[in-house]
């Protein structure tokens, strides 16, 4: 006789027939509910309806922790919100009025306690719903992929270069201290491991001006494993498994490997819900609440409303600890290493916020006229700031574009250049809402824009001032170093580029000095193409800086061969298309697709004209067709919009006729 099995929980309370399939019933997957479809532990056990229910905290001690290291009477919850940081004009402010009370011995003093933010913190979240899930996501990711085989893959692609961009020096320090709490041998080791995670996030974050950097890691380490530190295990797993093409110990065909994205992703995602949760905001959340944005641009692109809402997320966590106010440094706050990573993610997070923007075509969050901006330092060695005796040095303040000489390319590097970058296109956004009427004002500001972004280029190390074709530097460059200098040069440029597009009077018309601009960013996007395989992510990935710098480049040079401007760019262009046709830079599951598939189409259909008899009469691409003077052009659209609608647009150009045509790309 068969053995009684349980339905599911959509299933069940649903009263359906359930066909008990794991880790997803047929009916679930077939609805899309593959995230509630969740079968409980002992679902033919009756509840108890008297006394009270053990706690996680109690659990807990049944493992890694004594009675004489914490008291067993479990936290209540906090029911009043964390509230963080909070400003001059908050009704808590009032309170700085009151003088404070005498100090008395044996109690922290009022610098101690600037260096963290102590909280009464939840011990479970409000929804014990989204514990059960981020255990199922556990569950379904450990048993199809062993974790030894994830950190075996993450070290791998440590070893080529790459790394995460902010936490990259706490992963390669961590990779080997890094496990589950509970080994997988009882039914339900997800379930105890997602509660003694839970348990390790709610304790206290507290850190001194004298935490050295592996007291630092000891915080979330070994037995003191939180959910945020997985998180942001699972988020290098998943950029290692995009980058990395094969690896027989996890996967050996794109399906799988897509699956195993897809899992990292999920139980990513619910390590930063389950820790948010908890209302206990704290540096290391942050921190995973910055890769997991990053994680959700690779995975679901970087114009998904998902990516949009994580960047939002992150911006408040920002404002919410203070991090856009100066922050302490010496021994009135945090150790350098640590205030040193929360320049970096307010820089990253910032810059972030003006390439979305411009990007989307929305309106950016983080305005540097609320904001003490300050960026991360740069020494010499590109390691150096994670170590506990190391020095802050120019960082904010007005010497923010000071450089020291002997900088080498390092991720905070480029944290520090693109946030400087970010301050022009701010500056950029606003003159075009506030200025495009007044023409003498608009062209004074756009003169003082562009002396300030050749100035900032300027005040670079010299070894980081690269101009022109990144192949003609030869082999002396190393994977980080060469993808550093293509995007240090590409920031710059696309500054130059903005400002040249809002002096024109329509995109359909380009003149001249945005052509020179353009013609230099394809050149930098090919190089970086051709090179892909000796280069390593500094920073953006490649996708992006073809779909960010390389295609607006792309199409203001197409329009300027429509208007029958001969330009040199014709062979980087077919080799730009090229390359996205091959199929070896974006698939059709891979975000950006769609705006990769429209531009190519529009490039690879003009190429093809331009090679034929009827495009090409003594070096002019067309004789004078009175169609062009009666097309309407972008009149309709914005001046910094590149995004699908450009292309679309593209498409009723009387020279193309793309839209009629019924020829495809490869990437269709």
């Amino acid at each position: 006789m068969a053995s009684r099995q349980a339905a599911c929980e959509p299933c069940r309370k649903s009263k359906l027939a359930c066909d008990h399939d794991r880790p997803v019933c047929n009916r679930c997957r077939s609805s899309n509910k593959d995230e509630r479809c969740i079968y409980r532990n002992a679902p033919f056990k009756r509840r108890r309806t008297e006394g009270p229910r053990e706690s996680i905290t109690n659990i807990n001690y049944l493992y890694h922790t004594t009675p004489t290291t914490r008291s067993p009477t479990a936290t209540p919850p906090n029911r009043y919100p964390n509230p963080g940081y909070v400003g001059s004009s908050s009704h808590f402010a009032i309170f700085d009025h009151i003088p404070p009370a005498p100090d008395i011995p044996g109690t922290s003093s009022q610098e101690e306690a600037a260096t963290t933010f102590p909280t009464a913190a939840r011990t479970q979240p409000e929804d014990e719903l989204l514990l059960h899930r981020g255990a199922e996501s556990l569950r379904n990711l450990f048993d199809a992929f062993p974790f030894p085989s994830m950190k075996e893959l993450v070290r791998v692609w440590l070893a080529k270069g790459a790394n995460l961009s902010l936490t990259g020096g706490i992963i390669q320090h961590c990779v080997n201290a890094i496990d589950l709490p509970v080994p997988m041998t009882s039914d339900d080791w997800h379930l105890l491991n997602a509660k003694l995670l839970l348990t390790n996030s709610a304790r206290p974050w507290e850190l001194r001006s004298t935490t050295t950097f592996f007291e630092f890691l000891a915080l979330f380490t070994n037995n003191n494993i939180r959910w945020e530190m997985l998180g942001i295990f699972l988020a290098a797993v998943t950029r290692a498994a995009i980058d990395t093409l094969f690896f027989p110990s996890l996967y050996a065909s794109d399906e799988t490997r897509y699956t195993l994205r897809r899992l990292c992703t999920r139980a990513c995602d619910y390590a930063l819900e389950l820790s948010l949760s908890l209302d206990c905001l704290n540096d290391l959340q942050v921190f995973l609440q910055y890769e997991n944005w990053i994680l959700h641009t690779h995975v679901y692109g970087d114009q998904s409303y998902s990516s949009w809402r994580k960047l939002g997320d992150l911006i408040s966590s920002i404002y919410a600890l203070g991090y856009h106010e100066k922050l302490l440094d010496g021994n009135r706050g945090p150790p350098c290493f640590v205030a040193e990573m929360r320049k970096a993610v307010f820089a990253r997070a910032y810059s972030g916020d003006k390439n979305v923007a411009i990007f989307v075509g929305r309106p950016p969050r983080m305005n540097k006229h609320f904001c003490h901006f300050q960026v991360p330092s740069c020494s010499p060695s590109s390691d150096v700031w994670l170590l506990s005796d190391y020095r802050l040095g120019q960082g904010s303040g007005s010497h923010v574009c000071d450089w020291d000489p002997d900088t080498k390319a390092s991720f905070m590097a480029e944290s520090r250049w693109t946030a400087l970058c970010a301050t022009l296109k701010e500056n950029l956004l606003y003159l075009h809402r506030e200025y495009s009427g007044d023409t003498v004002t608009f062209r004074g500001k756009a003169a003082e824009i562009k002396l300030r972004a050749d100035k900032q280029f300027r005040l670079l190390p010299s070894h980081f001032q690269h101009c022109g074709s990144l192949r003609a530097r030869g082999q002396g460059l190393d994977r980080f170093e060469g993808d550093f200098l293509g995007a240090v040069r590409l920031n710059h440029l696309h500054v130059v580029f903005l400002l040249q597009l809002l002096q024109l009077d329509s995109p359909a018309q380009p003149d001249p000095p945005i052509i020179e601009v353009a013609e230099e960013i394809v050149l930098i996007v090919v190089d970086l193409i051709l090179l892909r395989d000796r280069l390593v992510n500094s920073g953006t990935s490649l996708v992006w800086k073809i779909a960010y710098y390389g295609l607006p480049a792309a199409g203001i040079l197409l329009l300027a061969m429509l208007n029958r401007r001969s330009s040199p760019a014709l062979q980087h262009l077919t080799i730009l298309a090229a390359e996205l046709q091959a199929g070896s830079i974006i698939q059709p599951r891979d975000p950006n697709y769609d705006l990769m598939a429209k531009a190519t189409h529009a490039l690879q259909s003009f190429i093809d004209s331009a090679v034929s008899e009827t495009m090409q009469t003594n070096n002019i691409l067309r004789p004078t067709d009175p169609m062009l003077d009666e097309w309407p052009g972008f009149t309709n659209s914005l001046p910094m919009d590149f995004e699908i609608g450009f292309w679309e647009s593209l498409a009723d150009h009387p020279l193309l006729n793309l839209n009629g045509s019924s020829g495809g790309t490869g990437l269709e």
